[in-house]
């Protein structure tokens, strides 16, 4: 018999596994092209992040994400040469397919995703749209599962701010 955490740890692995195959399917036309090694790096602009942002909640299926995806997506821009270049080339790529991009629904954004990767030849897929599934598979599947957070974030601070009620055994 299975432990409710090693039932949910099953569960949290079937359904990024089911993601990540349903994005590939949709997404993927090749093999993967790693990014350059080479290229400048440098904080993103608020509107490459804004388009990121908003592919990140394509991808996933939510407005709402709690995971670390700016934080991954800046850290990626200033610390590894080439993903400054690969983002921005995206951002551009998707304002071309449409311009008003973050206003349009998750489903239309997935489409506009699945042309822009159709017409760039998969060169987005592995820096940006499988990426974006890890930080998911890392962060917010957890919090779809029930749990208050993810491995390694802070969380349950308030129950033992919470005095116990009388009469209970704490």
């Amino acid at each position: 018999m299975l432990s409710r955490r090693a039932a949910n740890l099953l569960i949290a692995a079937g359904v990024s596994a089911l993601m990540i195959g349903a994005a590939g399917k949709e997404l993927h036309r090749g093999p993967v092209l790693d990014p350059p090694r080479t290229g400048p790096t440098g904080a993103l602009d608020d509107a490459t992040l804004s388009i990121l942002m908003n592919s990140a909640q394509a991808l996933i299926g939510r407005e709402a994400l709690d995971g670390p995806y700016e934080g991954y997506y800046q850290y990626q821009a200033l610390h590894r040469p080439g993903y400054l270049d690969i983002y921005k080339a995206f951002a551009a790529a998707v304002r071309r397919r449409a311009a008003d991009f973050a206003e349009l629904s998750l489903g239309d954004r997935l489409a506009v995703l699945d042309r822009v990767s159709a017409l760039s030849r998969g060169r987005y897929d592995g820096p940006i749209l499988q990426e974006t599934l890890g930080v998911f598979m890392k962060s917010d599947a957890w919090v779809l599962l029930g749990y208050n957070g993810w491995p390694g974030s802070p969380r349950g601070i308030e129950s033992y701010q919470t005095p116990p009620k009388a009469g209970s055994s704490a």
